[in-house]
């Protein structure tokens, strides 16, 4: 059921609404409430001591997270809903950097910096479904010493694992080389993989 209303989500705003989640992860996929006085509570303390919030631009303030009770005796928190539009784009098509997803559900589209649309919502989805059922990421091992994420790393564990076509995105994007040779083939990956080996 959980997988469905999402998939039935994601068609909802890649075909009607023409919206790109780019998002998706298992802390912001939350449960509809049963038990509405939840946010009553909440509205109240929010009022009485309000929660920390930080102002990123004209547009835009970000807040704490906060933490909801648990629901009242007999109630539950009910089926999961998709939320969180932060990083949600309008239009079918979309150039930006590869600053889009959680590093762990980043897409080869975006690790590239090529165009991008509602696959990479997909691709998204399959990598927490794998988390889900698994209990661990599909491609976990993808940040350098420091704690930083290493795009050489998860691409390198996406070719081990995959073998994604190269030679289509090495066509397509103008930061490819920093991977691949023009024919597609791997020379930086392979010195990632064999030292990580």
């Amino acid at each position: 059921m959980t997988l469905r209303r999402l998939l039935s989500a994601l068609d909802f705003l890649h075909t009607e609404a023409g919206i790109i989640h780019a998002g998706t992860q298992p802390r912001l996929d939350v449960a509809c409430l049963e038990d509405n006085s939840m946010l009553a509570d909440f509205a109240k303390a929010e009022v009485e001591e309000p929660n920390p919030r930080k102002k990123v631009n004209e547009s835009r303030i970000m807040y704490k997270s906060w933490r909801f009770r648990r629901p009242a005796r007999g109630k539950i928190y009910g089926l999961p809903a998709l939320c969180d539009f932060g990083e949600a784009r309008i239009g079918k098509t979309q150039q930006s950097g590869p600053f889009v997803q959680p590093h762990i559900y980043r897409a080869p589209e975006i690790i590239f910096e090529m165009p991008w649309g509602s696959a990479v919502d997909i691709w998204n989805l399959a990598g927490l479904i794998w988390d889900l059922f698994e209990g661990g990421h599909l491609f976990g091992d993808i940040f350098d010493a420091k704690g930083g994420y290493d795009p050489f790393k998860h691409l390198a564990l996406m070719v081990a694992l995959i073998g994604l076509t190269l030679s289509e995105f090495v066509k397509r994007s103008q930061t490819a080389e920093q991977y691949f040779d023009p024919s597609g083939k791997r020379p930086a990956l392979a010195k990632v993989l064999l030292a990580w080996l």
